[in-house]
């Protein structure tokens, strides 16, 4: 086989195997104890803004029992609090709540587009996030215990900026 042959097989096989690779690297999901947190992410923050959210493409209880997320925790923030957003005003409100019940076979809203659900504040940023970083989070469940997820950092899909505003 002569060497442009070879570069060429290897060429080809790279694109082939482009899919898969890109599956692994965007599909990125974590289960322990019945509990499955698929695709942790953040927005990246605007200049001068010091909170932002985590979001989950969905935080799903599948195990035999009720669970619940009491807690959170990052090395890139101050404090991480649990919110709500309160749809039916004319400004969503979101409002900190001690934890999020899980009950069995159920998923409650962790998306940045819901129009209510929950997300995690990141409060008092100790650096910007900028798209494509990416960062530990551990979250802690009152059966589980505590689970350490990798959070990527990106704008969503269909959205030039985050969905809320995170000065408060």
């Amino acid at each position: 086989m002569s060497r442009v042959q070879l570069v060429r097989r290897t060429l080809l096989a790279s694109v082939a195997a482009l899919p898969f690779v890109m599956g692994v690297v965007h599909g990125h999901a974590y289960k322990a104890d019945g509990l499955k947190v698929d695709h942790p992410y953040a927005t990246p923050t605007p200049s001068g803004e010091k909170n932002s959210a985590v979001y989950f493409r969905s935080l799903e209880n599948g195990g035999k029992n009720a669970d619940a997320l009491i807690g959170a925790r990052a090395d890139v923030a101050e404090r991480v609090d649990i919110q709500r957003t309160e749809p039916g005003r004319a400004v969503p409100e979101e409002l900190s709540v001690k934890e999020v019940n899980l009950p069995s076979g159920q998923a409650p809203s962790f998306r940045h587009d819901a129009a209510s659900g929950y997300h995690l504040l990141l409060v008092n940023l100790k650096a910007p996030l900028k798209s494509g970083d990416r960062f530990p989070i551990w979250l802690t469940f009152r059966h589980a215990g505590e689970k350490k997820v990798m959070v990527w950092v990106q704008t969503p899909r269909g959205s030039q900026a985050p969905q809320h505003d995170h000065k408060h």
